[in-house]
């Protein structure tokens, strides 16, 4: 999927449907292109218990193609939503009093605690975050 969103964000207007115009003038890209690709398939590939991966199948690649060219239509899609919708959202972020950093389970179930959190920050540093949108109903 990586591969493809640096395609899809090659054209970024509104009406910008063909993310492969001039695809091959940017030789830079191509090389940024084939370099991430070579690098995604040698962890995969060769990556074992360092990257935490197994080696894929070629009907594995292929699957996994599928799912990334997936985000090209996404990304013909999306822009067919008009702007003014996404401006109705907007993110209020306050700071969090002192003492007051809510404690999470990180993936292995572990506590995180203030020094995992980054515990030189303090807490003044860590914001709270609430999706508000402009009919005033908060998530």
């Amino acid at each position: 999927m990586q591969i493809f969103n640096e395609i899809n964000a090659r054209k970024l207007g509104e009406r910008d449907f063909n993310v492969f115009a001039g695809f091959f003038n940017n030789y830079l890209f191509l090389l940024i292109i084939l370099g991430t690709l070579t690098i995604q398939i040698i962890l995969v590939q060769f990556g074992g218990v360092a990257v935490r991966t197994t080696p894929l199948t070629v009907q594995q690649h292929l699957i996994c193609l599928a799912f990334g060219a997936g985000s090209l239509v996404w990304g013909v899609i999306i822009k067919f939503v008009p702007a003014r919708i996404f401006g109705k959202i907007h993110v209020d972020e306050t700071p969090i009093p002192e003492g007051k950093v809510p404690l999470t389970k990180s993936i292995r179930g572990r506590s995180m605690t203030k020094s995992r959190l980054g515990g030189s920050l303090g807490a003044s540093k860590v914001k709270a975050s609430k999706v508000v949108t402009h009919d005033g109903f908060s998530k």
